[in-house]
């Protein structure tokens, strides 16, 4: 008896996660504008908060740039977009505005990221990895 209050208190203790719920990190909706060669591609995550009718309007530089409201989908691509615009997303559900913050249009579609490497060109335990 007393292992089994035992084992049901540690479970309790550890919350949904013990049960088989998911653990979910906290993400933005991490928008991403990119000039391609037919204007401006667009991206933005869905999140696992979202209700499926939730809708999304994309602004370009504080203006709104599409016609109707975008559902299913979570891209546009701005025909007229320029690199160096800042887009925006704004996501509609239940008669609510959230912002997404904002971003940069790339002129390139890639982002470099600079490393800094250590000077031995080794990182961890030795013979773990090298350049």
């Amino acid at each position: 008896m007393k292992k089994y209050l035992l084992s049901v208190a540690l479970v309790a203790s550890m919350g949904l996660q013990a049960l088989g719920a998911p653990q979910s990190e906290y993400l933005t909706r991490g928008v991403v504008a990119v000039k391609v060669d037919n204007g401006v591609f667009v991206s933005w995550r869905s999140l696992v908060s979202d209700d499926a009718a939730t809708t999304f309007d994309v602004y370009r530089d504080g203006v709104k740039i599409n016609d109707a409201p975008i559902s299913k989908v979570t891209n546009f691509t701005d025909a007229a977009g320029t690199a160096g615009a800042t887009y925006e997303v704004r996501a509609n559900a239940g008669g609510t505005t959230f912002d997404s913050g904002s971003c940069a249009a790339w002129a390139e579609p890639y982002l470099k990221v600079h490393l800094d490497r250590p000077n031995s060109g080794k990182v961890g335990p030795v013979g773990n990895a090298s350049f």
